[in-house]
């Protein structure tokens, strides 16, 4: 990082702590968490790992410390109902919740959530839904696609964005911007471009961070976490984005994910997160094929919090952000966040209120 963006991020953390610092001070939380207690949250993690030894400059996204989880473990258990899977499925079908209830989701299936979420929800007595790619579980070799062309990008940064530009989709992007272009393409597509990239890397490069960061659960583990009371749901086979695939794959991708976590944990899978889960990433035609291949609701990453009025297939959630200011976890578990980017109304009934 360059000396004016080092200086861009360090104002923009000072401006944010000045903002987190004002909305606690006018009471934002407490007035958001009054307003969304009846509507559920719906929180979205993906990996939660040791703290390292010693610090090692940027955390790497979606990554939440086992400490940091614990304490917001401790706040919902103390301060919400966290919902599990049964619950979710009588609310579904019109059975009212608690007040202030909060649903913890995981996505893709790393072993990190077997060895170090798990332990803690046993703990506090919590539920979750762990959504699994499911044909990254179980072989601890397998990495997924986009952990795979990032450790070939971050080992042969040059030789890859090399032989990325080749190709006419991505002549003159950057790396980041090839890796949004790859994101978007149909599985083969794909998944030729991350072997590619690999090729041009020399070998096959180590992912960054840890080997606890990008490995998948067994099947066993999944079957322990199903047997402790655990939601298991399903989130494709590949990870494939459902609105850049066709209809045939598509189907592919929602059975064939669906029938084999049934198979292997002898429980009914019902319900279904979208990889990457942005408006753009399913079509109505893909809701209407979750719903014939038997799923009974569908997760986005469309922020929002769910109600009545809520389109089971497309429930919103909130991503849990890589913070470890605390006060970023309560923007998103007191409802503050939504409330604010969504309703120009509450931004003025909290402006007046306080």
């Amino acid at each position: 990082m360059g000396l004016a963006s080092l200086r861009v991020t360090r104002v923009t953390r000072s401006l944010k702590n000045i903002a987190l610092s004002m909305l606690h001070a006018g009471g934002a939380f407490g007035f958001a968490r009054r307003l969304a207690r009846r509507r559920l949250l719906v929180l979205t993690y993906h990996h939660v790992l040791p703290r390292p030894a010693e610090p090692a400059g940027e955390r790497l996204p979606n990554v939440l410390y086992v400490d940091e989880f614990a304490q917001q473990l401790e706040y919902l258990t103390r301060h919400c109902h966290v919902v599990s899977g049964d619950e979710l499925r009588a609310h579904l079908q019109g059975r009212p919740l608690p007040p202030h209830p909060v649903l913890l989701t995981f996505d893709d299936g790393y072993r990190n959530n077997y060895r170090y979420a798990f332990p803690l929800l046993k703990q506090h007595g919590a539920c979750a839904v762990f959504f699994l790619t499911s044909g990254f579980i179980g072989d601890r070799r397998r990495r997924l696609w986009f952990d795979r062309l990032d450790a070939a990008m971050a080992a042969a940064p040059d030789a890859v964005a090399s032989w990325l530009r080749t190709h006419k989709k991505l002549a003159g992007l950057s790396l980041d911007e090839c890796r949004r272009i790859v994101k978007h393409l149909p599985a083969r597509a794909r998944d030729a471009l991350v072997t590619g990239a690999e090729r041009a890397a020399g070998r096959m490069a180590p992912t960054p961070g840890s080997k606890d960061r990008v490995e998948p659960m067994s099947w066993e583990e999944v079957r322990e976490m199903a047997e402790a009371g655990m939601l298991i749901g399903a989130h494709t086979a590949t990870h494939q984005i459902l609105a850049d695939a066709t209809a045939a794959d598509v189907r592919t991708e929602i059975a064939t994910s669906r029938a084999a976590i049934e198979a292997r944990t002898g429980r009914t899978c019902w319900c279904f997160s979208y990889p990457n889960g942005e408006a753009a990433d399913f079509r109505d035609v893909d809701v209407r094929m979750l719903k014939a291949c038997g799923f009974e609701c569908a997760f986005t990453q469309v922020p929002g919090l769910v109600d009545s009025r809520s389109n089971p297939y497309t429930l919103p959630r909130l991503a849990v952000p890589s913070a470890a200011d605390f006060r970023v976890f309560l923007t998103r578990v007191t409802g503050l966040l939504p409330l604010l980017t969504s309703s120009t109304t509450g931004i003025r009934r909290w402006a007046r209120a306080s």
